[in-house]
């Protein structure tokens, strides 16, 4: 994912700009604590399921002609 955030910045503007909101969007929907090897499950998979689906609802909108 590095090297498309990367690439994201070097092209600037409204690419960029996306970018860095999906850059920290992600961390915020990840809980800060340490999984287990099973990852998510019940509960918390459908909550992050749910809040990823919001955002990437959010990008639509806000993004149009970036997000496909």
């Amino acid at each position: 994912m590095g090297h498309r955030l990367f690439a994201a910045r070097e092209r600037g503007g409204p690419v960029a700009e996306a970018a860095v909101v999906v850059m920290a969007d992600v961390s915020r929907l990840v809980p800060p604590r340490r999984e287990t090897r099973d990852g998510l499950g019940g509960p918390a998979a459908q909550h992050f399921r749910q809040g990823y689906e919001a955002r990437l609802a959010a990008y639509r909108e806000s993004w149009a002609d970036l997000v496909d």
